[in-house]
């Protein structure tokens, strides 16, 4: 690993959306995922929401038919203002691990959920690399002490090398 990426990416997109099973790499894909929407879904409620814009894929249309609305997840949909539709996704059966996503314990989700994150992207790509040391973070100390300039053991005490998701980030405004 030669650098970090110190901006902020959505976690829910990253450590939620490949518990969906939608195959990487397809065309339709959400503009953004949140955790939380005001008036509708507290960010403790294990919910994925999906947001997409159905005027940037010219495959929406089947995508829709053919995976979100036979999606064994999908709780609900809501259409939005223009274009937007919102698929809402029950995640209650990875309860534990929803509950490491909010807290930001990545490297403490069950090894099933890491190997579902680790399957969906390429591990031998910088994003792949990245995630891998997210979910096993003590494999990765030295590389990042060296990188942040900071002892080890401070990485070793903090634990994570991820920061938690920003609930503020992780939620839908968006006006119906």
């Amino acid at each position: 690993m030669r650098s970090l990426y110190k901006g902020y990416f959505q976690k829910s997109k990253v450590f939620l959306y490949p518990v969906l099973g939608i195959a990487r790499g397809i065309s339709t894909v959400p503009e953004e995922t949140y955790i939380a929407w005001p008036d509708r879904v507290k960010a403790d409620d294990p919910k994925l929401i999906c947001l997409y814009n159905c005027t940037t894929d010219p495959d929406f249309e089947g995508f829709r038919n053919n995976v979100l609305l036979k999606h064994k997840l999908l709780d609900d949909i809501v259409l939005g203002t223009g274009e937007d539709e919102i698929y809402i996704f029950d995640l209650t059966g990875i309860g534990k691990d929803y509950q490491k996503f909010l807290n930001g314990r990545y490297s403490e989700f069950s090894e099933e959920h890491k190997n579902i994150v680790l399957d969906f992207f390429v591990e031998n790509d910088r994003l792949g690399e990245l995630i891998l040391s997210y979910l096993n973070p003590s494999e990765h100390y030295v590389e990042y002490a060296r990188l942040l300039g900071v002892d080890e053991k401070l990485l070793e005490e903090v634990g994570e090398l991820c920061t938690a998701p920003d609930l503020i980030k992780e939620t839908l405004i968006l006006n119906i």
